[in-house]
């Protein structure tokens, strides 16, 4: 089947064009540090500062900013992209993940959606695209890529690590 999928994707690669939005998602109501997405930070603001960077993804077809808050949403509106306004029940602490998660897709009308959280400043251009691109040569056994850093700390030895790296392998 991957063969398969492979060989159909490279024969109808640029006739067949999977659409791939980018969606920040902020809202107002963070309990830890109140209006953290639009605080000034480096100049900016957490929001202004991912929405810059993915306008620099060239392989996104669109940016979605979904929020609860009209001020973050009037910032995106500015800066010329696309915006959800999202109901107050889905910015509740509470509110389950998988139902944020099912309004997103419900909201956002595209194939791919690259979650871009603005808690996440630091995040290379280069790393957003090659996780795009790597997402795409997975064919369609996969429906989603998550990242994820190895952490060195250091009550943990190496010998454990290794160990622990042979248990889940």
């Amino acid at each position: 089947m991957p063969s398969l999928y492979l060989n159909f994707h490279q024969a109808f690669k640029g006739v067949l064009k999977m659409i791939i939005k980018a969606l920040i998602p902020v809202r107002s109501g963070s309990e830890r540090v109140k209006n953290k997405n639009i605080k000034p930070f480096a100049g900016s603001s957490l929001l202004e500062i991912k929405i810059k960077q993915m306008l620099r993804i060239k392989a996104l077809d669109g940016i979605v900013v979904n929020s609860n808050c009209d001020e973050m949403l009037e910032i995106a509106h500015k800066l010329g992209v696309e915006t959800v306004k999202r109901d107050e029940y889905f910015a509740l602490s509470l509110t389950p993940n998988e139902e944020i998660y099912e309004n997103y897709a419900q909201n956002i009308d595209c194939d791919t959606i690259v979650f871009a959280d603005c808690t996440n400043p630091l995040i290379k251009d280069e790393t957003i695209i090659r996780a795009i691109d790597t997402y795409h040569s997975l064919g369609s056994n996969y429906d989603s890529l998550a990242t994820q850093v190895m952490q060195n700390f250091l009550y943990i030895t190496r010998v454990k690590v290794q160990i622990m790296m042979k248990i889940i392998s």
